[in-house]
C-alpha cells in the first residue's frame, strides 16, 4: 500500500476546535482533510480541468462523498509533542508563543497598551479571534474610564501555540493511481507553501509548513521533499508545483477559473522577507500594510497615524445624501472579500445576492487573497507570502450584489477594473516607499521588506 508521511510545524498560532471551538483547541483530522481538499482544487485547472462537474467526480472518487462512497485516503494526525493551548482572556504575546495574563487596571495609563503583546497588524487579521484595539468601560456621564473591557490581543477564542509541530500520514487504497498520489503530494506541499488550518488562515493565522515529505513503499521511507529556507528556494519550489499549466497552451488562461485556482496569466505568488526572526511579526508587519492600503479609519487617522484614503469612491459612496448611486454602484474594495459592512444598518452592508431560496446558503465570498508565513525551522529567517488566485467572483449567474437594499451588477465600481485594488496592492507592498500609487508617501515608515519576489504563474 502506498503511503505520505508529512511533517508540518506550525508557525503562526492556530485557532482550530471542534464542537465547542470557544473553550477548545485540537488538531482534528477532518479539518486537515478538508484544507487537502482545498488545495488539490487549486491544482485541478491547470491540469485541464475547467468543468465543474468533472472537478467534483474527480474529487470525489479521491476524498468521498455521500452520494459516491468511501474516500480512497485514510488520512492520520500525530503530535509530535502535546500542543500548548493558550484560553481565551489571556493575551497574546508578540511571539505567539505564550500568553499574558490580564494586567491590573491603571487608570492613569490612557492607552491601555500591554508590553510584549500581539502587534496591531497581527491583530487586524485576526479580527474576531481577538480584540484588534482596547476597549474601555467608561461613565457614562463623567466619561472617566473605570476599567478595560478588553486589551488588545486579548483572546476571545483559545489557540495553539507556535511553534508546533506534528505529522500527517495518508494511506492510499491500491486502485488510486500513481498520478493522483502525486496530485495529493502537490497538494500537501501547497498547504505547506501557501496554506494554513483553522479560522482567520486565510489572514495568516495558523499558516503551517510543511517541512519534510516522504513516500513509502512496503515499509520503506524515501524523502521526496524538504522546505525551502531562503526566497530563492522557495520560487524553485512553488514553480515547479504550479509552473506548468495545460491551460497556457490551451487558451484557457484568457478567461478567469470557475472556482478559486491557479491559472496562468492571473495567479501570482509575492514573497517578503526581512531581517526579524519572528513569523507573528512578518504577518504583523503585511497586516499593517493591509489596513492602511484599504482602511479610511478614524478622525483622518489608522492606528494613530495620518491615514492614506485610498478609497475615498467607498467612503463617499456611504456619505452622499442623499445616498444617490447607491442603487447603482457598488463600493471598490468588494474585491477583497463579502460580506462588508459600512455602518450599522442592515443597508450598509455588500452581500451577495439572493436570486431565489436556493441561495440562501451563499452569504460570503471569500478573499482571493491568501495571507501566510513560510519557516522551515527554528533559526529560518520568515518569509511573507501573499497568494494571489483570483477567479469568478460568484458562481453562476449571480452576478450581482446586494446593496443598499438593491441588486448591483459587479463592475459598477466607479470606472475602475475590478480586480485592481487586490493587484495594486500586492504593487504597493513590493514596492520600497510603501505608498498606493497615486497617494502621499506613507508615514508608517516602519511597514518594509528589505527583500521581495513576485513569482508570475
Amino acid at each position: 500500500m502506498t503511503q505520505l508521511s508529512a511533517h508540518f510545524r506550525v508557525v503562526t498560532p492556530l485557532f482550530l476546535g471542534g464542537a465547542d471551538n470557544k473553550t477548545e483547541a485540537e488538531l482534528r483530522p477532518a479539518s486537515i482533510k478538508g484544507t487537502l481538499r482545498f488545495w488539490w482544487r487549486t491544482l485541478q485547472w491547470g491540469k485541464g480541468v475547467t468543468d465543474v462537474g468533472n472537478l467534483k467526480k474527480k474529487e470525489d472518487r479521491l476524498f468521498g462523498s455521500s452520494e459516491g462512497g468511501q474516500a480512497k485516503i485514510l488520512l492520520m494526525v500525530t503530535p509530535d509533542s502535546q500542543p500548548n493551548v493558550i484560553p481565551p482572556g489571556n493575551i497574546l504575546n508578540k511571539q505567539g508563543n505564550a500568553g499574558i495574563h490580564r494586567p491590573h487596571f491603571n487608570p492613569l495609563d490612557r492607552n491601555q497598551n500591554v508590553p510584549n503583546a500581539v502587534e496591531e497588524g497581527a491583530r487586524y487579521m485576526g479580527y474576531g479571534l481577538m480584540a484588534a484595539f482596547p476597549s474601555m468601560d467608561k461613565d457614562k456621564k463623567t466619561k472617566e474610564i473605570k476599567g478595560v473591557k478588553a486589551y488588545g490581543g486579548e483572546l476571545t477564542r483559545p489557540c495553539i501555540a507556535a511553534p508546533f509541530e506534528f505529522s500527517v500520514r495518508l494511506a492510499f487504497k491500491p486502485d488510486v493511481a500513481e498520478t493522483e498520489v502525486a496530485e495529493i503530494a502537490n497538494a500537501l506541499k501547497l498547504l505547506g507553501l501557501c496554506g494554513g488550518l483553522g479560522s482567520r488562515s486565510r489572514r495568516g493565522w495558523g499558516s503551517v509548513s510543511l517541512t519534510q515529505l516522504s513516500n513509502s513503499q512496503d515499509g520503506a521511507d524515501e524523502e521526496i521533499w524538504r522546505a525551502p529556507k531562503t526566497i530563492e528556494g522557495y520560487q524553485a519550489k512553488i514553480t515547479e508545483i504550479v509552473g506548468y499549466q495545460k491551460n497556457k497552451d490551451a487558451g484557457a488562461g484568457a478567461f478567469l477559473p470557475k472556482w478559486t485556482a491557479f491559472a496562468a496569466g492571473h495567479s501570482k505568488v509575492v514573497l517578503l522577507q526581512d531581517n526579524s526572526n519572528s513569523p507573528l511579526e512578518a504577518l504583523a508587519k503585511m497586516g499593517k500594510d493591509f489596513v492602511f492600503f484599504r482602511g479610511w479609519g478614524h478622525n483622518g487617522k489608522v492606528l494613530g497615524e495620518p491615514r492614506e484614503g485610498n478609497f475615498p469612491y467607498d467612503h463617499d459612496l456611504f456619505k452622499r445624501i442623499p445616498p444617490r448611486n447607491r442603487n447603482t454602484e457598488h463600493p471598490q474594495r468588494i474585491v477583497f472579500g463579502l460580506p462588508q459592512n459600512y455602518g450599522r444598518f442592515e443597508q450598509d452592508q455588500v452581500i451577495p445576492a439572493d436570486t431565489g431560496p436556493k441561495d440562501k446558503w451563499l452569504t460570503r465570498r471569500a478573499s482571493p487573497l491568501f495571507f501566510h508565513v513560510h519557516q522551515a525551522g527554528d533559526g529560518d529567517a520568515p518569509i511573507g507570502v501573499l497568494t494571489y488566485l483570483p477567479a469568478i467572483f460568484l458562481p453562476g449567474e449571480k452576478n450581482t450584489v446586494k446593496f443598499g437594499g438593491s441588486l448591483v451588477p459587479l463592475g459598477q465600481n466607479g470606472g475602475v477594473d475590478f480586480w485592481k485594488p487586490a493587484e495594486d496592492f500586492l504593487k504597493r507592498i513590493m514596492s520600497a516607499d510603501r505608498r498606493h500609487p497615486v497617494t502621499p508617501p506613507l508615514k508608517a515608515s516602519n511597514v518594509q521588506f528589505k527583500k521581495t519576489l513576485e513569482v508570475n504563474i
